[in-house]
């Protein structure tokens, strides 16, 4: 990843992790006309954060091609397998195999 995308990756984690505290938090914030427009960005942001882990993990070289496979699955049934992910791998360079 280069740093755009890692500014990025912690911003939409802060997002998601901020969206979810304020909603169970703050009551009146859960309202259809807040709500809407508030969970459409939380998607937006959301889908372009997958792009960018999903492309690292396929341009990234693994020592054992399942882990490709591994990681790809984890992260894609079991969402929060990126807050193992990123800091394991997503954070450090591609050059070397991890």
């Amino acid at each position: 990843m280069d740093a755009g995308e890692k500014l990025y990756s912690i911003f939409a984690i802060v997002f998601i992790i901020a969206l979810v505290m304020i909603l169970v938090f703050l009551p009146e914030y859960r309202q259809l006309m807040v709500l809407l427009p508030i969970t459409f960005v939380g998607l937006i942001v959301n889908i372009v954060f997958m792009f960018i882990v999903l492309r690292d993990i396929f341009l990234r070289t693994f020592t054992s091609s399942g882990l490709k496979i591994l990681w790809v699955v984890l992260i894609l049934v079991f969402w929060p397998a990126v807050l193992i992910y990123l800091p394991m791998f997503g954070f450090k360079s591609r050059t070397q195999p991890s």
